[in-house]
This record gives structure tokens, C-alpha cells and sequence, in this order.
């Protein structure tokens, strides 16, 4: 899976941006379900959508205090099939 953000300070310390996401997906739906041919050698599904973070940590490499909260909403397609 590859995930990426791309925050930006809004306001003190709260972030927005950008979130990407892309995955393989392995699943092998003939040994589940014998009758179906599509997307039998798995699939890989990827998507962009907004990307809000909230961080009131006092160090954010090493906290003692505070918490971090963040939420990615993506719309995931099937990007190719095999």
C-alpha cells in the first residue's frame, strides 16, 4: 500500500490537504467464488480526496502530552485490471 498526505497549517493546530492512496489488492476470487472470472489475479485500487489532521501534541517526534487526531476521505476506484 502506498499512502501519502500533503497537510497544510489552516489555523494553530489544525492541518488540510491533499491524501493519496494506492493498494494491490491479491485476492485470488476464483478460490472463494469458482464462477467468477473478473479480476480473478487481484486488482490494485487507488484514490485522492481531502486529508484533516489535528495535532496538539507538545513534541510530535516524542509526546508526553496531547493528542493527534486525523481523518482521510478517499473514494477508492480500480485503477487497471489483470
Amino acid at each position: 500500500m502506498v499512502q501519502s498526505k500533503l497537510p497544510r497549517r489552516i489555523s494553530g493546530n489544525w492541518f488540510g490537504g491533499i491524501a493519496m492512496i494506492f493498494k494491490y489488492l491479491p485476492i485470488n476470487w476464483l478460490d472463494i467464488i469458482p464462477d467468477v472470472a473478473v479480476g480473478n489475479a487481484g486488482s490494485v485500487i487507488g484514490g485522492f480526496g481531502p486529508n484533516f489532521q489535528a495535532d496538539f501534541r507538545d513534541n510530535p517526534f516524542s509526546p508526553q502530552n496531547g493528542w493527534y487526531a486525523g481523518c482521510i476521505l478517499v473514494c477508492l476506484r480500480q485503477v487497471c485490471r489483470k
